[in-house]
């Protein structure tokens, strides 16, 4: 069975071109290091290829692909297609060419599953099914916080006693897919060193454990890219072609506020105002984009105040089972290919959760000034299916978030340095305005003047691809330590554990990295006596669903009545 045939009996549709071309490498065990395709090319198709690949017998093929973000989602779009993938393989026909695809699976597995899925989300795995059996074919979309520390032998969430079996399941036979992997370089590092030491056993085990970069800023060396099909295939066209006007806006900031501080009302109000003329102008659906929870929040506030929409909060810092309910309500209203349009226009309040996972198709953007990396993950929502209208859009900053002295906890320098470059690449445009008639005297028309900066795909891609000097517009690459063999011979020690053992945090998001995440659970269930709490939880055994994830130090700030403005849905920050 051809890609091509496989493909089109999962989804009722043909691969793009470039999926097919990965698909032909893919077969024959060459898998790109990197893969530097624009956003909205449907580059969650790879795990399609890796199935693919692994029931038709390829070399280096990996029962168990792990899809790894290190993002706060909100929703898992990997996740739902391996789910949808797997059902399809469950209910192929035996005698179909698809049937013959998972009963290979099978055959692999050694069982009645011909593919299963599971998804590892925060500190509290959801399911330990991927665990079972080492024969398995699998889907695993999780963080890097927890195929990391599985692969370091300190798996969040699990029992020291499958800590080496986590391990050896994460480590071989294995293709890891990393999703905007330039803001994950510490842990793509320590990958490397654990390949290499892989064969340092006595006894080296077969099986092959495979990293697979994607990033819309690749680093340097084997790079997959889009191709002149590509581009030229109507519905890549239309995504990558269309014309994104955002406008840039600057807000002064409030007295005795400054964004160093955390003082963000100026930008709060800007927003909200932005949004709101958004509306106005007829957009159904707007996009409202902060860099911090806290700013989120605010905004979806004020927003919620306006009688002529409805505000809708999504951030990564909620419970699961919120997200869940939310997504579940609004998607048909504001996902790609929305089966409905909104009864009134709704304002999508959200943070970096929407840049990875989420498939949501804003019709108008406002956003916070950020990196450029991170603006053109947002951006590849707005107008997202490509219709043929011009997408409008602001950036909004305060002006102290643009001095050249400012250093933004969460993007660094590049915020500024985006900024400016945002400011240097203005374009403009006159907009005929017709003007009133006075009595016998025909109205005139009047042309104003408007800028821009063109933030489509295709543009911005040009634009950059002719800027010299872009590694200080993307976020801040922080770099792991070297992971030494020394380091190795304490973490595979579990049962019992050493004295001192290194961090795995370190290795997963840099020197600079706090300590892994807690997970915050409300519950209404304890009686008044806290003698009996444990019993009482000991019933309803906590979940995934209902924990919170969040640094320590913004628990602690929030057990001190203290309010935290930094917190942001990026992991290791």
């Amino acid at each position: 069975m051809s890609f091509e045939e496989f493909f089109f009996a999962v989804w009722n549709r043909d691969p793009f071109p470039w999926q097919t071309r990965l698909a032909a490498l893919a077969l024959n065990g060459e898998w790109p290091a990197s893969i530097g395709l624009p956003t909205a090319a449907g580059k969650t198709a790879l795990i399609d290829i890796a199935v693919y690949a692994l029931a038709m017998g390829s070399p280096n093929a990996a029962r168990r692909i792990f899809f790894v973000v290190d993002r706060r989602v909100i929703v898992d779009e990997a996740a739902e297609r391996a789910e949808c993938l797997a059902q399809k393989l469950r209910e192929a026909d035996a005698g179909s060419a698809l049937g013959r695809i998972a009963n290979r699976l099978r055959e692999l597995g050694g069982g009645d599953e011909p593919l299963g899925t599971a998804m590892l989300r925060g500190g509290i795995p959801r399911d330990n099914a991927w665990t079972r059996s080492p024969r398995q074919p699998m889907v695993v979309c999780s963080t890097v916080d927890q195929v990391g520390s599985s692969l370091m032998f300190r798996s969040y969430g699990a029992s020291e006693y499958t800590w080496p079996i986590r391990a050896a399941l994460v480590a071989y036979e294995s293709l890891i897919i990393l999703d905007e992997a330039h803001t994950s370089q510490p842990f793509a590092e320590t990958l490397g060193w654990i390949r290499r030491y892989r064969e340092w056993a006595e006894q080296p085990l077969s099986g092959p454990l495979m990293v697979v970069e994607m990033s819309a800023t690749p680093r340097s060396g084997e790079v997959f890219r889009e191709e002149v099909a590509d581009c030229s295939h109507p519905i890549l066209s239309a995504r990558w072609n269309t014309e994104k006007r955002a406008r840039l806006v600057l807000e002064d900031p409030q007295a005795g506020e400054d964004a160093a501080s955390g003082g963000f009302s100026a930008l709060v109000e800007g927003l909200v105002r932005e949004a709101k003329v958004l509306r106005a102008g007829g957009a159904n659906v707007i996009g409202v984009i902060a860099n911090r929870v806290a700013t989120a929040r605010k905004i979806h506030d004020k927003l919620k105040l306006d009688t002529e929409g409805t505000s809708i909060l999504l951030t990564g810092r909620a419970r699961a089972y919120d997200r869940n309910r939310i997504w579940e309500q609004w998607r048909p209203s504001i996902a790609l290919g929305r089966a409905t349009e909104p009864r009134q226009p709704v304002y999508v309040v959200a943070t970096q959760c929407i840049e990875v996972g989420a498939n949501i198709d804003f019709d108008a953007l406002a956003t916070e000034i950020a990196s450029l990396d991170a603006l053109e993950q947002r951006f590849g929502r707005l107008n997202r299916d490509g219709r043929s209208v011009i997408a409008p859009a602001v950036i909004v900053a305060q002006k102290d978030q643009t001095r050249k002295k400012y250093v933004d906890a969460v993007y660094g320098e590049s915020l500024t340095a985006s900024w400016a470059w945002l400011d240097e690449h203005l374009r403009k445009y006159e907009e005929p305005i017709s003007l009133p008639s006075e009595g016998k005297k025909k109205g005139k028309t009047k042309k104003i003047t408007h800028e821009y900066v063109a933030m489509g795909v295709r543009d911005l891609r040009q634009a950059l691809a002719e800027t010299p000097d872009r590694e200080n517009l993307t976020m801040p690459r922080r770099h792991a330590p070297v992971l030494m063999p020394s380091h190795v011979d304490l973490l595979c020690q579990t049962s019992p554990e050493p004295a001192r053992v290194p961090d795995p945090a370190v290795f997963l998001h840099g020197p600079e990295a706090g300590p892994a995440d807690v997970q915050v659970i409300w519950r209404a269930d304890l009686p008044s006596d806290p003698q009996l709490w444990t019993g009482t939880v000991a019933i309803c055994v906590p979940s995934a669903a209902e924990a919170i994830p969040l640094p320590v130090w913004a628990v602690r700030e929030w057990l001190s009545n203290r309010s935290e403005q930094e917190l942001s849905d990026i992991e290791g920050l």
